[in-house]
């Protein structure tokens, strides 16, 4: 799964709208795309978006690591960025991050024990404290890394689960 968090400028509406409509039809017609769906953000109490900006977040699920990266190095995807950038669309860079398959209970409390055993050293290199109510985006990984980080760990088309960290990718589970 890739998700990934566009921040739109209101003046940039219309060539996000079309550069994204354009992405959608190729993406969603290149091998190995199960998924490639686009949400805007819906009005509520803590929404991040504004008189200034619009949130959209894309969902992709690719079948394998090297499908997904011939989607990125496609040339509909490379014109999507471009048509973005040059018409500086976004308000900054767009957070797209690798995710596994849904956590169940028993994978919960295996990561929850992994934690307690690791004693919170992780946490010494983190300042601050983090705050629930304030909206975040922090990016694991850039999709190209991620692709080839993934890629290398990829076993007979198994999903690989992607636990992650504040610090970035810690490891890949599959």
């Amino acid at each position: 799964n890739v998700l990934g968090a566009f921040h739109v400028k209101r003046s940039g509406m219309p060539v996000f709208c079309e550069a994204s409509c354009s992405l959608l039809a190729n993406a969603r017609g290149d091998a190995g795309c199960a998924r490639f769906d686009l949400h805007p953000e819906l009005p509520w109490v803590r929404q991040v978006s504004d008189e200034a900006k619009c949130l959209f977040v894309t969902r992709q699920e690719w079948t394998s690591a090297e499908a997904l990266e011939e989607h990125v190095q496609s040339l509909p995807a490379r014109h999507f960025d471009e048509m973005l950038v040059e018409n500086s669309a976004l308000v900054g860079p767009p957070t797209l991050s690798l995710f596994g398959p849904p956590l169940g209970r028993g994978e919960l409390a295996s990561l929850a024990a992994e934690a307690r055993s690791a004693g919170g050293a992780a946490d010494e290199a983190v300042e601050g404290a983090f705050d629930p109510r304030a909206p975040q985006a922090v990016p694991v990984a850039a999709v190209g890394e991620a692709a080839a980080l993934l890629r290398s760990q990829w076993r007979g088309g198994l999903r690989a689960k992607v636990v992650a960290h504040r610090s970035g990718v810690e490891r890949l589970v599959g």
